[in-house]
């Protein structure tokens, strides 16, 4: 069905004689204004500005109760117009109401609501005629010596070194022996170890050690801008006619790793809200089992400075942060609602509206050099983070790491260099160049690593070397100084110089500490996003990608902007040792896709859990290697092992790619479904599946990877509930296994039994997985689907994606029942594809049929593409007698 828009307007008396405000002549409201019917409708009352928000012709939320107010002047409403018009979404009808000055009568605000008809979208906005300056506040008086406020909670040691330590104490514990303490400088909470470190020492001073403590992504000190200039839509968080309960989910946090979900109760969900690092979007939805409806809400534009935020008397207010000083003429806001079936669904189809506004395209990580290959990765957690071990140096130890990594047929295509070897005075406060240090990096800026790199910044210090050469906004020196870089031709310029030593990809990270700890990115509507246009044009330039770490909400919204940021971080630093630590990933995930991107790991270890790596900086033995590395690669973002030198697990990293080093991925990244939150009785369960699709005429014949993580009990998973929405082909059987890591023979991965699942018939079971005491837990199963001649085809099973489009491709299910396709692989790869015949199953994959394609013998056909690889292909038929490679 196509949807179609209503909206229902109650006239106020008085025309406006504001042509200009409106896109087409404007028409005396008189009465209802409709189009068409609804399953999306807007009820707008333009006599007392209250309006609703309404799905299958109940109400999910309302709003307008809280008069439109604005910091200086007392608003009325001064004339209403409603109009209609065509715009890049479709064509709309549009309902507005001025809003003038009492004393003055000048209009000082616009509020509108544009409903579409081809879609179910309303776009709720306020428009600032002449702008608007904030009014002159007296300065905040100032905190009392010694006090919590003065002294600095950091990420960072902000250059200097522990000196004292103590177990088992709050945020705000730590803070006061900090603030106790004459010598203490800097208080730091690890959550990872459940230890408050006290900090002294100058800002001048160099890092021997990790300058981020894992699990700790606290706030840095708040931000003066709690409020909105004006809330419209204003929505009651407390008030719903729905017949049916809702359930909420939105994100926040640093990594955006807060993600919350639930039940919908308004004002008890309130503090999921604060208008800059929480509440954006979010996701409203019915608990129904299947084909739940869902609406998004969420700023459309001005991400840096927008924000959703509820006010303590049970309302969700939408607008721009009161941080900003000043609106420039014509200014616009907007608010975007979305609905939809499915929540996933939902999210991609909001998703694809954010994305049109700049024509941005879901990246394909197969034309991201470093999403598509596999890479060495030295961020916090990694062995040689802050350390070089053995070796004289971090140089001689990461040559050696590369030397031995090829030695053993380890495919490494790249090389990922963090924060430590450049000239900074911390993360936070800056760095001051991008050349190494000497004792780290003795050959300097070159291209002594012979292979490509991906590249780092962390904050920019007012003092960087940069400062006198390019335009830069800069921060007050009270806190820590930082600048931003405002200037277009400095990422031209950085990344063409990195470009000489290889650069394929860089990573942007410390996003929140500039949202909340500096006022450059929140103190106007254009620095953030000029900030990050520059960096997206010296991106292009260069022919390389972004990454963004540590974001919140708003700057995961404002990648649609940029084309070339493809990955972003999902999770905190990893840094093991912690159970949790991943468990954000599916719900980040689930956003992060929507807007096309996709999300990242971090870096990690492939060994054994028996197996230390003595030595590190951290927790150093891997508690779970299964989950984190399978879950880095289904999820999409980079796959960097971190491990020492000659212990990364060439069984383990090979499960993730193609002897060239080529990844194999899902075609859909590691998500939340929506069962997750649909469900009653899940409880909190995290369940997450990527999938693999080929298409039919009869419709889609879907290969998913589930993912049950730190369950606590079974957890039962339909036919339906993978599909979600998809065009499941009628009858169709699947078969389901297990995967775990398989002890005997470490290339290929353990997968048995197989047991068979239909719709309305027996379900997959997950079962019980609790978390391990140091780390992460979950129940991992392979599903395939039953070609009706009873071929089911298990796949590659030596890879997490055992259909990945870069090992199968070109699948014809014929109408007299054959299924041909193409197996792709890496020149003189040997590739074995496991299947089953008949609809009765084997025991366990052991006992499956298999194929083998060997691409060093024969005439495959072979073709070179962007990234220096190589695909061969090789043609398998597939009859109800069995498999054939040709």
């Amino acid at each position: 069905m196509t949807p179609h828009a209503r909206i229902v307007l109650h006239a106020l008396a008085g025309l406006c004689a504001l042509p200009s405000i409106f896109g087409s002549a404007p028409d005396r409201v008189q009465g209802e204004v409709s189009v068409g019917e609804n399953e999306l409708k807007v009820i707008y009352n333009t006599i007392s500005g209250e309006y609703s928000v309404q799905v299958d012709n109940q109400t999910w939320i309302s709003g307008g109760a809280t008069p439109v107010t604005v910091p200086g002047y007392h608003l009325v409403a001064s004339c209403a117009e409603s109009t209609s018009g065509i715009d890049a979404f479709g064509s709309y009808i549009k309902a507005t109401i001025a809003w003038g000055d009492s004393a003055t009568k000048d209009i000082v605000v616009n509020t509108s609501v544009r409903v579409y008809k081809e879609q179910e979208m309303a776009i709720f906005a306020q428009v600032w005629p002449s702008g608007w300056t904030a009014p002159k506040k007296p300065p905040p008086p100032a905190p009392p010596a010694r006090s919590c406020t003065t002294v600095y909670k950091g990420f960072d040691q902000r250059g200097g070194t522990d000196y004292a330590k103590h177990g088992n104490t709050t945020d705000a514990e730590c803070c006061a022996l900090c603030a106790a303490d004459p010598q203490c400088e800097a208080w730091v909470t690890n959550f990872a170890v459940k230890m408050c470190f006290l900090i002294k020492g100058t800002i001048t001073a160099r890092f021997q050690r990790s300058d981020r403590h894992c699990g700790f992504m606290g706030a840095v000190p708040p931000a003066s801008d709690a409020a909105l200039i004006t809330a419209f839509p204003n929505f009651n968080m407390t008030f719903t006619a729905s017949a049916s309960p809702l359930g909420f989910l939105t994100w926040g946090g640093c990594q955006v790793q807060d993600p919350v979900f639930g039940n919908w109760t308004g004002r008890d969900n309130s503090e999921h809200f604060d208008g800059k690092t929480t509440g954006e979007p979010l996701v409203l939805h019915t608990l129904s089992p299947t084909g739940a409806r869902a609406l998004v809400i969420s700023p459309l534009g001005n991400y840096f400075v927008g924000g959703q935020m509820a006010d303590g008397m049970g309302n969700l207010l939408c607008g721009i942060r009161n941080s900003v000083a000043t609106l420039p003429k014509g200014f616009t806001h907007e608010t975007i609602v979305y609905a939809g079936h499915g929540i996933n669904n939902t999210m991609s189809g909001w998703g694809d509206v954010l994305l049109s506004v700049s024509g941005k395209p879901r990246t394909d990580p197969y034309d991201d050099f470093v999403l598509s290959h596999l890479g060495y990765w030295t961020d916090n957690g990694a062995y040689y983070y802050h350390e070089h071990g053995d070796f004289p140096n971090a140089e001689e130890a990461l040559k050696a790491v590369h030397a031995d990594l090829l030695g053993r047929s380890i495919p490494v295509r790249y090389f990922q260099w963090d924060d430590w070897w450049m000239e900074s005075t911390g993360d936070t406060s800056g760095i001051l160049s991008w050349e190494p240090q000497p004792d780290i990096f003795p050959s300097g800026f070159t291209d002594w690593l012979e292979i490509p790199l991906s590249m780092y910044a962390p904050c920019y210090s007012a003092e960087n070397v940069w400062i006198n050469d390019y335009k830069w906004k800069i921060d007050s020196p009270t806190f820590m100084h930082n600048a931003l870089p405002l200037d277009p031709q400095f990422y031209t310029d950085l990344f063409k110089n990195g470009s000489k030593i290889g650069q394929r990809m860089f990573e942007q990270d410390f996003l929140c500490t500039y949202n909340t700890g500096t006022s450059l990115t929140n103190s106007d509507v254009d620095s953030g996003a000029i900030w990050m246009a520059g960096m997206d044009a010296g991106a292009k330039a260069n022919g390389q990608t972004l990454q963004w770490c540590m974001m919140n909400p708003c700057h995961a919204l404002h990648s649609t902007l940029v084309h070339t940021m493809t990955n972003g971080r999902a999770t905190s630093d990893n840094c093991r040792g912690s159970a949790h630590n991943i468990q954000s990933m599916g719900q980040t995930g689930l956003l992060y896709y929507s807007l096309g991107f996709f999300a990242s790991r971090d870096n990690v270890w492939t060994t054994a859990s028996d197996v230390n790596q003595t030595g590190c900086n951290r927790y150093c033995s891997e508690p779970n290697a299964h989950a984190d590395n399978a879950v880095a690669v289904l999820g999409g973002g980079p796959y960097g092992p971190s491990d020492a030198f000659s212990l990364t697990d060439r069984s383990m990293v090979m499960h993730a790619c193609r002897t060239d080093g080529v990844l194999l991925r899902a075609r859909w990244p590691l998500a939340a479904l929506d069962a997750m939150f649909t469900r009653p009785s899940a409880d909190g369960a995290l369940v997450w599946a990527a999938h693999d699709d080929f298409y039919s005429a009869s419709g889609v014949y879907r290969w998913s990877y589930v993912m049950g993580v730190n369950l606590m009990s079974p957890y039962t998973l339909a036919p339906a509930d993978l599909y979600q929405g998809q065009a499941m082909p009628e009858g169709t059987e699947f078969v389901a296994w297990r995967v775990t890591l398989n002890t005997s023979n470490p290339d290929y991965l353990q997968h048995s039994p197989l047991h068979r699942i239909t719709q309305g018939g027996p379900p997959l079971e997950l079962p019980a997985c609790p978390p391990l005491p140091n780390g992460p837990s979950v129940a991992h199963f392979g599903v395939a689907p039953t070609f009706p001649n009873g071929i089911t085809l298990l796949g590659d099973l030596s890879k997490w994606a055992t259909m990945s489009s870069h090992r199968i491709t070109d699948m014809m299910v014929q109408a007299g029942g054959d299924v041909i396709f193409t197996v792709v692989a890496a020149p003189k790869e040997v590739v074995t594809l496991s299947y089953t015949t008949g609809h009765e199953h084997a025991a366990s994959t052991a006992d499956a049929k298999h194929v083998t394609c060997d691409f060093g013998t024969g005439t495959p056909s072979c073709g070179g593409r962007s990234g220096g690889d190589t695909d061969c292909g090789l043609t398998v038929q597939c009859t109800t007698s069995g498999c054939v490679c040709h």
